[in-house]
């Protein structure tokens, strides 16, 4: 590559950037002229704020949006337990990664938990060696 097309390309990299910040600072520069033209008071908007959150068009983060709706159930108390206890006597119930999905037709078995705890007993007792081990290279 020679010079002179590198600093052609240069030149033209340098121009694409002005020409994304002069974009953008176009768009920000008006934003104020837009409130304005509306012409609200700051009274206005907060009223505006206030009546869209009670109406819960406001959203602050993403925890509550899409709203959820109301949930309405339609079995009573003891089915559902009924059901609870069928899942789990049939294994369908999960209560951490380890062991879901379920190996289908797979030649493991699956990791019960004891052997989880023994290996995070493992995990332990290693990472403590290590914190000595480093502690004596000090």
């Amino acid at each position: 590559m020679t010079s002179t097309s590198t600093s052609s390309s240069a030149l033209r990299t340098m121009k694409r950037l002005a020409a994304a910040t002069a974009g953008a600072s176009a768009l920000c520069l008006g934003a104020p002229a837009l409130a304005a033209d509306k012409g609200l008071t700051r009274e206005q908007v907060k009223a505006e704020l206030a009546v869209a959150l009670a109406k819960g068009e406001v959203h602050i983060s993403d925890v509550d949006y899409p709203k959820w709706p109301e949930f309405k159930s339609t079995k009573t108390r003891e089915q559902v337990k009924q059901e609870l206890a069928l899942a789990t006597a049939q294994g369908e119930v999960y209560f951490s990664d380890v062991n879901y999905p379920p190996a289908t037709q797979v030649a493991t078995a699956p990791v019960k938990a004891p052997d989880v705890a023994k290996t995070i007993k493992q995990v332990q007792e290693t990472v403590v060696a290590w914190v000595k081990k480093a502690a004596s290279l000090i």
